[in-house]
């Protein structure tokens, strides 16, 4: 949840009441926080204190996709019954990201990507409706220049008061394919994708497939598909084509027929029924069945998936408070001071072990975990590598394409700005999948190394360490785009025509005058070939100049990819490169601090069982009898909890997007 999200719902009070599950997770969060503070040790509970604001908000956050002029922005506005909150006129959305939330009063405010150099970011600009223009389509701000990182619109809306928190992206296919890496980039975030497609054009297209592909088998499974525009087709071809995007959404992305969940919409339709207040239009419009899903189905399958989370994450804190509960309370049971001195005796054996496994086992892992590491870094190094290479395949392919492409030189100048951008876009959805693949291997290679190190198994500090993709627009971004000018002028093209007439001209000339000498007649229609010659010429090398100019336009362009190829490569290299020292570092630690946890435990019975020899036959049973009640009230607390999971595990509390959950 981004800062914007995290206070706006915090700030109007935007959450659901709590069904028995939430409940029942935030009793046991309750009593469990009392028990800590009463202990003095509340600092304990702070690494979850952030996981618990996030589950009281109960934010659900539902990002919108599909390829330009799908109807999207149209969808949201019908969905939430405001026919002009979005842009949905003819102009081309930028890469701008729209954030619709809940707020008291309807509200735009514009915030800005940070600055390329300093890192800093521009204040947050709060703009009037008219202006949303200026700001969020290509006409008032073509390729993004005003660097818009997103345009939040607060609402106050009852469906957003819930917790509902709608994400309207660029679109994903068309000349613009910068967006497509942008729309990647709030997936891995999104509680549910809604992909539009649309009943006017055509059936799911190879881009969207593509797409979906990528989306379905990399990033989530939360896909769900709405088909607009319904009303602007007969029955007949929209069913049709509904059968048939069904067909191939099943095949390509192998879903089964059940877990394909798939929407017929008409945001016209709606609009007229909410004006009108026409229940027929809305069933009509599709939108009364997309509605139930989203409350009954989607929403509260988030609340089921939440409290599930939250309530193993604080019974593995509780089961872990009981073990050492009990295990004092053993050493203040004991009836003997001999039976002490056995126990202390263990205690002692067990930290000898420790301090072997600290020397052996566990180096001899952190050794290994750093080579491998390093092998999975320095591979993935040289992918990017491969990528970036000036004269590598995305370069060569690129320039072979446009050398086999049949546009003139001033067609080729004019959209070399475009050119390179696509070719940005190829790059950074290349890297992207090379730093999935990074993650994947990092995740892999780090629950091995805590399974071989057999602290606790699978320490707590790293069950949740699964990396998420860094975003590649960054430094792809800072690289500038050069122009590209044929400077081919009309004096120049016309002095070429001019000189390749002469020549042909002349050529003709000669040709003529050697045949009259011969033939005196053919002088008669030398007048006529010199002219003929005159235009052939001419063409002849206004072509030889086009074809120069061409091949002048295509070397400069094939210059400027490549060194744009070079300073993108060198900016993304040095990242990774942060970004692997960053993970390195953050294992380590984590490996460390597990040791040292255990290393903690023991240290900590040894002291116990010194206050206990210690302490008299009254004062024993007067502790024993304090860690009972602590160890009860944990043991409630885990009754708590496990009522949670078995709640939320029970037959019938599964549903299309339980089963079809990532």
């Amino acid at each position: 949840m981004t800062t914007y999200e995290r206070q706006k719902v915090s700030a109007d009070g935007a959450r659901r009441e709590p069904t028995d599950g939430r409940a029942l997770v935030m009793s046991a969060w309750t009593r469990l926080r009392r028990l800590f503070e009463s202990e003095g040790c509340s600092e304990q509970l702070k690494p979850f204190e952030p996981m618990i604001s996030r589950f009281e908000l109960g934010v659900f956050r539902l990002v919108v996709m599909g390829e330009i002029k799908k109807g999207k922005s149209s969808f949201i506005n019908a969905l939430l019954g405001e026919p002009n909150l979005l842009p949905i006129d003819s102009d081309i959305a930028t890469s701008t990201v729209y954030k619709v939330i809940y707020g008291r009063q309807r509200k735009f405010k514009v915030f800005f990507l940070p600055d390329v150099d300093t890192g800093k970011r521009e204040q947050v600009r709060e703009i009037s409706e008219s202006e949303l223009a200026d700001y969020g389509t290509e006409n008032g701000n073509p390729g993004n220049q005003k660097r818009v990182d997103f345009i939040a619109v607060e609402l106050p809306h009852p469906l957003l008061r819930q917790g509902l928190v709608l994400v309207d992206t660029p679109g994903v296919g068309g000349l613009h394919r910068a967006h497509r890496r942008i729309s990647r980039q709030y997936a891995p975030n999104a509680d549910a994708v809604f992909f539009v497609l649309d009943s006017v054009e055509a059936v799911i297209s190879e881009d969207e497939i593509s797409f979906l592909q990528d989306l379905f088998s990399n990033v989530t499974k939360r896909i769900f598909f709405v088909q607009t525009k319904i009303d602007a087709v007969d029955n007949q071809q929209s069913e049709a084509w509904q059968a048939r995007n069904k067909e191939i959404l099943r095949e390509k992305l192998n879903i089964p027929p059940e877990r394909l969940l798939y929407f017929p919409v008409s945001s016209k339709l709606k609009q007229i029924a909410d004006r009108k207040h026409d229940g027929a239009r809305l069933v009509q419009s599709g939108f009364l069945t997309l509605l139930d899903f989203l409350h009954r189905g989607l929403m509260q399958a988030k609340d089921r998936e939440l409290c599930r989370d939250v309530a193993r994450r604080l019974n593995a804190l509780v089961l872990r408070q009981i073990r050492s509960t009990q295990e004092e309370l053993n050493i203040f049971r004991q009836g003997s001071q001999e039976e002490l001195q056995r126990l202390q005796q263990d205690y002692q054996k067990m930290r000898i072990e420790l301090e072997h496994w600290r020397r052996s086992v566990f180096s001899a892992e952190m050794q290994r975990f750093s080579q491998q590491f390093e092998d999975l870094r320095r591979d993935t190094s040289r992918q990017i590598q491969d990528v970036f290479d000036p004269a590598g395949p995305m370069v060569s392919d690129t320039i072979r394409e446009l050398k086999q492409s049949t546009k003139s030189p001033n067609e080729l100048a004019s959209s070399a700005q475009q050119i390179q951008e696509d070719w940005v876009a190829n790059a950074a959805d290349k890297v992207g999948g090379l730093l999935r693949e990074f993650n994947q291997g990092y995740s892999h290679l780090l629950r091995e190394t805590c399974k071989a190190m057999a602290v606790d198994n699978e320490p707590e500090s790293t069950k949740n360490l699964v990396v998420q993709p860094h975003p590649v627009a960054g430094p792809l971004e800072a690289a500038s785009l050069q122009e590209i000018s044929t400077n081919m002028r009309v004096f120049e093209s016309l002095r070429a025509s001019l000189y390749g007439g002469m020549a042909g001209s002349m050529i003709a000339n000669i040709a003529v005058l050697s045949a009259s000498i011969v033939f005196p007649p053919v002088a008669a229609v030398g007048l006529l070939a010199a002219l003929g010659g005159f235009l052939v010429g001419g063409h002849l090398g206004f072509k030889e100049l086009r074809e120069r100019k061409r091949e002048e336009v295509l070397t400069r362009l094939q210059g400027a990819i490549r060194d744009l190829a070079h300073r993108c490569g060198r900016q993304f290299l040095n990242k990774f490169d942060e970004i692997a020292r960053d993970y390195e570092r953050l294992a380590q630690d984590s490996f460390k601090t597990e040791a040292n946890r255990a290393q903690d435990t023991v240290q900590l019975r040894l002291k116990q069982l010194e206050e206990a020899r210690s302490q008299t036959q009254e004062q024993a049973r007067a502790t024993a009898s304090k860690l009972q009640q602590r160890l009860e009230e944990l043991h409630e607390i885990e009754r708590l909890l496990n009522a949670v999971r078995r709640k939320q595990s029970s037959p019938g509390s599964d549903n299309a997007y339980g089963s079809v959950r990532s």
